[in-house]
């Protein structure tokens, strides 16, 4: 399946109305919106030089995050992702860029994390999601068939034709990364309106641009680290048990489930990463929530660019950027 088509004309239509709107004048305005979308609640806030064109700014982003929420979820049946499953095994497909992308990204977090971070997962949480229906677990046989189709390196991608292959059967979930490569899409659409000043909060996930006027950076809070942080120009990720989990005979696990063992993490962790890019942000977010400690700061530092702060076990590790950001604001406040 390709992405629909006529949502993105529709868009670009949109785009070139809105953009009319918004230029032309000096003062800006605080503009705010949100809706549920993705199982969260995603915000935008921006500042523009006509607040009465709100509305058509919202419209215009919904049905972005829509569109690419019909490529990427598992949860449609006829998402492009849910039908490149079952028709990808033994030939290549072509499939939309926003797909391949993703995928090519997917799969770069899993070759540096050695297969922390799996797209190819969707097995095992397509197995999970069943049976907490059903109130109850899956049973340890039913686990270790769907690990079999659990490993990143069954898919083949061709850069040239655009198109991707399995080696063998395999379920896609994207989790763990979708919504922060869809809120970079976002930051790309704003800023393609000449509009440079925004957060957007896809629900744990946040995308900064430009701060606000006579503002250094925007202000947020990360809930579980107890401090409030400055960004500007970069993302915030942030994943832990209390965002999603579910609870087995008193046993609290988080959704986010390991390829290695095909279970939930069951042991208390937080983490919250600091990218240049909201995908790079939430995969890695995600993969060091599954790794041990010290394979995770063995990870994360072998990108110059990305900063974090994780509790494993009651224990905290950050970056020494991490620890900076903090202190700066805990002195202006």
């Amino acid at each position: 399946m390709r992405i629909n088509v006529a949502n993105f004309i529709r868009i670009l239509l949109a785009i070139c109305l809105l953009a009319t709107g918004l230029s032309g004048q000096d003062s800006l305005s605080r503009i705010h919106f949100s809706s549920p979308k993705m199982g969260s609640k995603l915000s935008i806030t921006c500042y523009a030089n006509d607040a009465h064109r709100q509305a058509e700014l919202a419209l215009i982003c919904w049905d972005l995050v829509d569109s690419l929420n019909q490529i990427f979820s598992d949860y449609i049946s006829d998402s492009e992702a849910r039908c490149l499953t079952s028709t990808a095994t033994h030939m290549p497909i072509p499939v939309s860029r926003p797909l391949f992308d993703l995928i090519q990204k997917s799969n770069h977090i899993s070759k540096l994390t050695d297969g922390h971070f799996d797209i190819t997962v969707g097995s095992l949480t397509q197995l999970w999601r069943y049976h907490l229906q059903q109130d109850e677990v899956p049973r340890r046989r039913e686990i270790n068939q769907a690990k079999q189709k659990v490993d990143y390196r069954f898919i083949t991608l061709q850069e040239g034709n655009q198109t991707v292959q399995f080696k063998q059967a395999v379920s896609l979930d994207f989790g763990g990364i979708a919504k922060g490569y869809i809120g970079d899409c976002l930051a790309n659409l704003l800023d393609s309106l000449d509009i440079h000043q925004y957060l957007i909060d896809m629900g744990g996930d946040l995308i900064a641009g430009v701060p606000p006027p006579g503002q250094d950076h925007w202000i947020v809070k990360i809930p579980w680290f107890g401090h409030t942080i400055g960004i500007a120009n970069e993302a915030v990720a942030t994943s832990g048990p209390d965002y999603q989990f579910f609870v087995h005979q008193g046993q609290k696990y988080a959704h986010i489930i390991d390829p290695n063992t095909g279970w939930g993490i069951s042991h208390p962790f937080s983490t919250t990463v600091i990218a240049p890019n909201g995908w790079l942000a939430d995969g890695l977010a995600s993969a060091i929530a599954i790794s041990e400690p010290e394979l995770s700061e063995q990870i994360l530092q072998e990108f110059s660019s990305v900063d974090y702060a994780f509790g494993i076990d009651h224990q905290i590790y950050q970056s020494r950027r991490f620890e900076k950001l903090v202190d700066n604001i805990s002195r202006k406040n």
